[in-house]
């Protein structure tokens, strides 16, 4: 079996060759798709332009009250708000892709490493397969709780993908590599990773479709949800955190660096579906520490770091493709 080569490049020369791509990929789109590529061309540069401050509401809002909860239970030394301001190598770079996140910088950069085509594929999914079934549910509390079982099932078997292919799983390690929680750590998200996500909810989204109300209620909810999760908080909620909604040390436990605890715990929302699908940690040891064993990250530099992920992707990608076999190997 022929293992993954190294692909050494600058991370220069590597931008360079990504930016040339996209001209040239976007080009060739334009002569297929080009009502699509005109319409997320337009998008993106609405991107630079029209920056929608709800978006900071949503994240800036959980995050200060978070934070003053950390503070309250374990104390000023151990709390996210110390962790942000006396950084290490590992939160500096949840610092600056989490800024990105909350500038909208982070759709811009998914365009440059998908070369275009996953906002293209969206395009084309809600203009051929927009068949919004939610419209159908009359009542808006039975479409919020429709569509979040459907977001939060999909998501499942996302995120285990995303743990079981080798490919995918280089681009998801990158959030992996955290040496540490704080609250902006969930949003430390390669921007492959982004597109993977968005090409594995993209058809399932456009079929359901949702009323805006009820899309940004899930968001709001995911996203709160998200942020205490990625908190050392000793909270397991009994169970509550068990069966309904997952807890900080659930999801800890998904980070550990103990061989007892890899790959479970997929859920986002709610355990329920670990529970159904045998991926649920019902041992007793909880994770003092989170990371992978022997990483290459949080060395190198954040730039070096974002690029060699996109790099070790391709090549592992390439890989399968030679030998056929996808399935992640350790």
């Amino acid at each position: 079996m022929k293992t993954p080569r190294n692909l050494s490049m600058p991370p220069l020369l590597t931008l360079c060759i990504i930016l040339v791509i996209n001209f040239v990929g976007i080009m060739v789109a334009w002569v297929f798709f080009p009502i699509m590529v005109e319409s997320a061309l337009s998008k993106l540069a609405q991107m630079f332009t029209e920056y929608k401050w709800d978006r900071m509401v949503q994240v800036v809002g959980p995050l200060v009250l978070l934070m003053g909860i950390e503070v309250f239970f374990l104390g000023w030394g151990k709390s996210s708000i110390y962790r942000l301001i006396h950084p290490s190598k590992s939160a500096l770079t949840d610092i600056v892709v989490a800024g990105w996140h909350i500038l909208g910088f982070d759709r811009i950069l998914v365009v440059l490493f998908t070369f275009g085509s996953a906002y293209i594929a969206r395009e084309i999914a809600y203009n051929f397969l927009d068949l919004p079934v939610l419209h159908y549910i009359e009542t808006p509390l039975l479409q919020f709780a429709f569509w979040l079982i459907a977001i939060d099932f999909i998501y499942y078997w996302y995120h285990r993908t995303g743990h079981m292919i080798g490919f995918l799983w280089e681009t998801h390690k990158y959030h992996h590599a955290a040496t540490e929680f704080n609250i902006i750590t969930g949003n430390r998200i390669h921007a492959l990773d982004e597109a993977t996500e968005m090409f594995f909810l993209l058809i399932p989204i456009a079929i359901l479709g949702a009323p805006l109300e009820t899309y940004l209620g899930i968001m709001l909810l995911r996203r709160a949800i998200d942020i205490y999760q990625h908190s050392m908080l000793p909270w397991d909620f009994g169970w509550v955190g068990r069966w309904l909604i997952y807890s900080p040390i659930g999801h800890r436990i998904h980070h550990s660096m103990d061989r007892e605890h890899w790959d479970l715990n997929f859920g986002n929302i709610s355990p329920i579906w670990d529970r159904l699908f045998d991926t649920w940690y019902s041992g007793d040891t909880i994770n003092e520490e989170v990371g992978i064993p022997n990483s290459q990250y949080n060395k190198e530099g954040i730039i070096a770091d974002y690029i060699n992920c996109f790099l070790k992707t391709v090549s592992v990608f390439w890989s399968s493709l030679q030998t056929g076999v996808w399935r992640r190997i350790d």
